[in-house]
């Protein structure tokens, strides 16, 4: 497991020399800037490390806040924390049993006032994963995303990207906001209900005609449209009263007529006599009384929103093969067999003609494909996406040898090889008339001649006509 990753090669040296002391084995990373350590030995030497304040630089989490900096600015202060948020994300990434090494950069835009309505202006987040040549299935991705997602405010899982050390990238492609976005979403839609129905199939028909004697494809016809349904209606013959108002008014009405025509406080007062002892005489009396009562009555309304999203299937259609056994399956069995699938995938509820939509023929199926150890294709398909890029490094490792050994082999092959020089005797000097000997017979027209028919051998000519002069 990764003890150290990211450091500098003095901080590696330290970390080297502690490991030596402390008797544990380790290695590199092919990157050169990453150290290994069995996973028993893991714990107790990163406790070792901290300890001694190591590695100094690298992948740094909150412990960038140990040290007590006074004086600095709130921008160094922000990029110290988005600097510590991604060194500890990078460490809890890198304790993945998929991943040997992590890297996590986080974009935050500036520290604006007012919040901006584009898009680009919000956070994000990239993160680079060593798997060392292990796969990382879909829920690793979705977890890793989430992690950054939950750790960096502001930034959510569709803006979280994830890529390999092979340059694969292990996120979902493409802005989900945008048409292609749309697109690809619905096609992945569109797959996800085929082959979850073509397993269906699969699975069921499998413990009858046997496992690898059965092939089904399912075409889904998807419904994208949106749709929002809001249904009002009101009864009139099922009003409800509500409210009853009650409001009752009395009222009452007597004259009288006095007795004098007196001035002053006595003669204005009504019913009082000017020695008010004696009251006037009532001329007229009248009570009234005044009730009303109000009904507010409820009409009984009804209403229905519907809200449909994008996804419901309102088509499918299903082809099956099977493989033919000893004997033909009779009309029956094939009957039965096609309304099975039928049933299995529900296309009974959507579809008129159901043997134009689903159909199911008997025929022969060609040899599985069997490898020298006995794998299938999908076996052997396995094989190779595992161990693919360690054989492609080999490949490339055996091809260069190959190459350089050839190139070798053809710079011995065009090497010049000494031309023979013929020394002639004294004999063969007679018979030469008009030519001038040289020691022991090697005259100069003889050299010019041997020049002339193989003038690659020049210093070899030159070299046996200068041991032949010397030795004269």
């Amino acid at each position: 497991r990764v003890l150290v990753s990211g450091a500098d090669s003095k901080d590696l040296a330290e970390v080297v020399d502690i490991l030596k002391s402390n008797q544990v084995p380790f290695e590199y990373s092919e990157s050169g800037d990453t150290i290994l350590v069995p996973e028993d030995k893991r714990a107790s030497m990163r406790m070792e490390l901290a300890m001694k304040g190591l590695p100094k630089t690298g992948d740094v989490g909150f412990e960038i806040f140990d040290e007590g900096n006074f004086g600095i600015s709130d921008f160094v202060q922000r990029t110290n924390h988005t600097r510590a948020i991604q060194g500890e994300l990078a460490r809890t990434i890198g304790m993945m049993d998929a991943i040997r090494s992590a890297k996590v950069f986080v974009v935050k835009p500036e520290n604006n006032l007012l919040l901006s309505e584009d898009p680009n202006d919000r956070p994000s987040a990239s993160v680079y994963v060593d798997t060392g040549g292990n796969t990382l299935d879909k829920s690793n991705v979705n977890a890793i995303q989430f992690l950054v997602a939950r750790a960096v405010k502001g930034v959510n899982k569709s803006t979280v990207a994830v890529m390999d050390n092979q340059g694969n990238l292990l996120s979902d492609e493409g802005d989900s906001d945008g048409v292609a976005g749309v697109a690809g979403q619905m096609m992945k839609a569109y797959q996800a209900q085929e082959r979850r129905l073509e397993a269906k199939i699969e699975t069921m028909l499998a413990r009858i005609v046997g496992k690898d004697q059965v092939v089904a494809r399912v075409s889904v016809n998807l419904d994208t449209r949106s749709s929002t349904l809001l249904d009002e209606k009101f009864d009139p013959d099922g009003s409800v009263p509500r409210t009853t108002t009650t409001d009752k008014d009395e009222a009452k009405t007597v004259e009288t007529q006095p007795q004098n025509n007196a001035t002053g406080m006595g003669a204005n007062v009504p019913n009082v006599s000017q020695d008010a002892t004696m009251q006037d005489p009532i001329m007229a009396q009248s009570d009234e009384t005044r009730e009303s009562k109000t009904t507010d009555f409820e009409i009984s309304r009804t209403l229905k929103e519907e809200m449909q999203e994008p996804g419901a299937i309102i088509g499918r259609s299903a082809a099956v093969l099977i493989a033919k056994g000893e004997t033909p399956r009779t009309t029956e069995q094939i009957d039965s067999i096609h309304n099975a699938v039928v049933n299995a995938i529900g296309a009974r509820f959507d579809q008129v003609d159901l043997t134009t939509h689903v159909t199911v023929h008997e025929v022969e199926f060609l040899p599985a494909f069997v490898g020298p150890a006995g794998e299938t294709l999908n076996q052997f398909q396995h094989i190779l996406d595992t161990y693919g890029p360690h054989l492609k490094n080999l490949l490339g490792i055996v091809l260069a040898i190959a190459i350089f050994v050839v190139f070798l082999r053809m710079l011995k092959k065009f090497k010049p090889s000494e031309a023979e020089v013929q020394v002639l005797d004294e004999d063969d000097q007679q018979m030469l008339s008009g030519t001038r000997s040289l020691g022991s017979g090697l005259t100069p027209e003889l050299l010019n001649d041997l020049i002339q028919e193989k003038p690659d051998n020049v210093s070899t000519a030159l070299r046996r006509y200068l041991e032949s002069g010397s030795s004269s």
